[in-house]
């Protein structure tokens, strides 16, 4: 048991450590990836007026995405860093902004018509990236959705072997960890079923979304 938690440990550290770093610049980069935002805004087919939840929001992109289409939305995130640009970025106080851990989401289950993690996952060590995505389907509606956008490269061949060698100059710790599990394998493992998928930036990254299997649905 210690093994698994000195990990955990070591991952909140990192995040409060390195996305303290990263916070003032990380839009910059982002930029790169706002045409996705809104494309995974687009595909999540949430009813008008509502609710959302982005977890891991990091700066706020995909959140004030959904935010702009009129949905009620809450955003949380582990980095008070980060959040503090999110919530400068939103003028019109449109998100709900939390600061807190996916892992023990504060909310009440079956609240949101859809929870999504987008580009997080991957900086996280396995076991946390399962208890946020239990966490997601916890509080997730039973006839709601969860959307996972995250790297989602070819299963093999020279594509694969340089968005490795690419993406892994500047991403940190976990990138490794979490490529040697296709990203439909790990929500799969998590219990949920993808109903929905689209790729990204030249199969780069993946658009994932599933349905929140409840414990007794049989498919889990």
């Amino acid at each position: 048991m210690a093994q698994p938690q000195q990990a955990e440990r070591a991952y909140r550290d990192m995040v409060h450590e390195e996305f303290r770093r990263l916070a003032p610049i990380y839009d910059f980069f982002a930029m790169l990836v706002r045409g996705m935002r809104r494309r995974a805004a687009a595909m999540a087919g949430v009813p008008a007026g509502g609710r959302i939840l982005d977890v891991c929001t990091g700066t706020g992109e995909q959140a004030l995405a959904f935010a702009r289409l009129g949905y009620q939305v809450d955003a949380l995130d582990l980095s008070p860093d980060m959040l503090a640009v999110a919530a400068r970025k939103d003028l019109e106080g449109r998100v709900r902004w939390h600061h807190g851990d996916a892992t023990s989401l504060p909310f009440a289950d079956d609240t949101f018509h859809l929870t999504t993690v987008s580009l997080a996952l991957h900086d996280m060590p396995r076991p946390v990236r399962l208890a946020v995505l239990a966490e997601m389907r916890r509080v997730t509606r039973p006839d709601g959705r969860i959307l996972v956008v995250d790297y989602g490269f070819p299963r093999s061949g020279p594509l694969r072997a340089f968005y490795r060698w690419f993406f892994g100059l500047f991403e940190l710790d976990y990138f490794h960890d979490f490529l040697r599990e296709d990203l439909e394998d790990l929500v799969s493992a998590a219990g949920l079923r993808v109903v929905r998928r689209a790729r990204s930036h030249i199969h780069a990254f993946a658009l994932l979304l599933c349905d929140p299997l409840k414990a007794g649905d049989g498919d889990a």
